[in-house]
């Protein structure tokens, strides 16, 4: 059995490892959704409210913020302000309210810069996250490979054990069969570094084959 039993432990190790492979692509893209979930729901909204900021700043006129412009300023710094994510988003939303307690107009130009870097400090989080989310896939897919290229050939190490096993040994027993009946009665089934169960099989074929020959010699010596 001892031949038979490694070769089952293969075919397990061959199922086994394209189940690895399956599981570890979920498990790839269920660790990239998180990901690509913080770049567009963290990020991605204090992106958004920088630049509803600067829209409302191109929007004013010259003496600055007012109305409808200013109530939607202060709505989009809300926003980020409760949706600090990165360091160095507390510092810049400080200056922006600071400047904007001063004097917005003479402080315009401050203002927009502080708005742009709050929109830079949150467009390269999110080039982070991205470049993570595809390190993370990359790294999946070269697993996927790997695991794919293991399974490949334990597939082939499986199939050579089946061929020279199970089915050279059945193409033997089927060719001595064919010459017992077409008159043969010498050849036999052997074979070396054969399955327990095989070698078996083949004495049992042989001690048929041999009485069969001894049975039918016995009317002739009569």
């Amino acid at each position: 059995m001892g031949k038979f039993s490694s070769t089952r432990s293969l075919a397990w190790f061959v199922i086994l490892t394209y189940l690895a492979m399956a599981l570890g692509s979920v498990f790839a893209f269920i660790r990239m959704a998180p990901a690509i979930e913080v770049i567009i729901d963290h990020n991605g909204r204090s992106q958004h409210a920088s630049e509803r900021m600067l829209a409302a700043l191109a929007e004013s006129s010259a003496d600055g913020l007012a109305g409808e412009n200013k109530e939607a300023f202060l709505n989009a710094l809300s926003i980020a302000e409760n949706n600090i994510t990165e360091e160095g988003e507390t510092a810049v939303i400080a200056a922006i309210k600071d400047l904007m307690q001063a004097d917005p107009v003479q402080n315009r130009t401050a203002l927009i810069e502080a708005v742009l870097n709050l929109s830079e400090i949150n467009r390269e989080a999110m080039l982070r996250a991205d470049e993570a989310a595809r390190h993370l896939g990359a790294a999946g897919a070269w697993g996927v490979v790997a695991l794919s290229l293991v399974g490949f050939g334990l597939g082939m190490i499986l199939l050579r054990r089946i061929d020279t096993d199970l089915i050279l040994p059945l193409e033997q027993i089927h060719t001595v069969f064919r010459a017992h009946l077409s008159g043969d009665r010498h050849l036999r089934c052997a074979g070396r570094h054969l399955p327990r169960p095989i070698r078996s099989l083949f004495g049992d074929i042989n001690t048929y084959l041999d009485e069969t020959m001894r049975m039918d010699r016995k009317p002739e010596e009569e």
